[in-house]
């Protein structure tokens, strides 16, 4: 099941026009380091990236950390499987 929280293209204006770069994050309960890691993307001079989460079954706060960066992040949390 893939629990994509990214923004609409469209709010970002971006109906037709992907992303210049796609950012993949692999995680597993990476709650200790997740945040680090985001804040990181969220504060880059270039903008134009997307960012896919890959989580591999975590059982700590990993994904509802990943999801408090919805709104300033064009982002997607897809398990592996």
């Amino acid at each position: 099941m893939n629990t994509d929280i990214a923004l609409g293209e469209q709010e970002h204006g971006q109906e037709n026009n992907p992303p210049a770069l796609s950012i993949v994050v692999l995680t597993c309960n990476s709650s200790s380091t997740i945040e680090e890691c985001l804040d990181s993307l969220v504060n880059q001079d270039f903008t134009d990236f997307e960012t896919i989460v890959v989580d591999d079954g975590s059982v700590d706060e990993t994904v509802s950390i990943v999801s408090c960066y919805s709104s300033r992040l064009r982002l997607s949390i897809v398990p592996n499987g």
